[in-house]
C-alpha cells in the first residue's frame, strides 16, 4: 500500500519550446521540501 502524496510532475518549457531544466529542478526540490513522498 502506498502512503503519502504522489505528485504527477508537469514539464516546464521555455518560450522557445526547449525543456526548462532549471525550473524543473526547482519544482522537484520544492516538492521534496514540502514532503511529497513520490514523484511521477
Amino acid at each position: 500500500m502506498l502512503r503519502g502524496s504522489l505528485t504527477a510532475l508537469v514539464t516546464p518549457f521555455e518560450k522557445s519550446g526547449r525543456f526548462d531544466e532549471k525550473a524543473f529542478r526547482a519544482f522537484v526540490e520544492w516538492q521534496i521540501a514540502e514532503g511529497t513522498t513520490g514523484l511521477v
